[in-house]
């Protein structure tokens, strides 16, 4: 079983924020990154649910969700971590040898992380909010647009395996998350439904422990 530890924050952002968040103009977006800012420092994650996962169970799922064109990507980390841990080093070598393989640097598969934060994010959705997908848009706006007959949600996922989980954070608030309001706020007028977006960082810490982080975009 996968283990998949929840962590959510809310940010409320002025609708009338609108007009400035679709200029390109510095002095009019900068407007959007202080109100982020403000909101970002007032609200915290904080532990929620927690959700326990067949491996097979997720590897549908994120067939279900995910546009990486990937082959077992739970199999694929699982080898990662497994070589992280130097599972592989065989006795017998030079000593020199060692140092070498011990402090080489090691890149998970971008594709394989990226494929299982989609599936992740797209299954919590389902559980936590009782929603269904809408589509899947391949190369254009969000990852994942869904709903649960009454909002409209949008979804951004990333995932990360890197050791340095507060950068993975970092890069969340300081990448990602203008991105995300910018694209709610232009698509908040156009559907007669409320609606929602979610930016979902998932950390995978190792092959059977991930935390997934949420941030909720409310417009009002």
């Amino acid at each position: 079983m996968i283990n998949i530890y929840i962590r959510k924050r809310e940010i409320f952002i002025s609708s009338t924020l609108t007009p400035v968040a679709l200029s390109n103009r510095n002095k009019f977006r900068q407007q959007v990154i202080e109100a982020i800012d403000k909101e970002i420092i007032n609200n915290h994650y904080t532990k929620n649910v927690n959700i326990r996962v067949n491996e097979f169970t997720l590897r549908r799922i994120i067939e279900k969700y995910s546009e990486q064109a990937v082959y077992r990507p739970i199999d694929d980390m699982r080898y990662y971590f497994q070589y992280s841990k130097r599972a592989f080093i065989e006795p017998g070598y030079p000593p020199l040898f060692y140092p070498a393989v011990v402090d080489r640097k090691r890149a998970a598969n971008i594709s394989a992380v990226s494929a299982i934060g989609e599936g992740v994010s797209g299954l919590v959705l389902q559980q936590m909010y009782g929603c269904r997908k809408l589509v899947r848009p391949y190369k254009d706006g969000v990852d994942i647009v869904m709903t649960n007959g009454r909002e409209t949600y949008l979804i951004e996922a990333k995932g990360s395996a890197t050791p340095q989980e507060e950068d993975f954070l970092n890069k969340l608030d300081n990448e990602y998350l203008l991105q995300m309001v910018c694209e709610t706020l232009s698509s908040a007028g156009i559907d007669s439904r409320r609606l929602k977006g979610f930016l979902i960082g998932v950390h995978l810490k190792d092959e059977l422990n991930y935390t997934c982080y949420i941030t909720e975009i409310k417009i009002y």
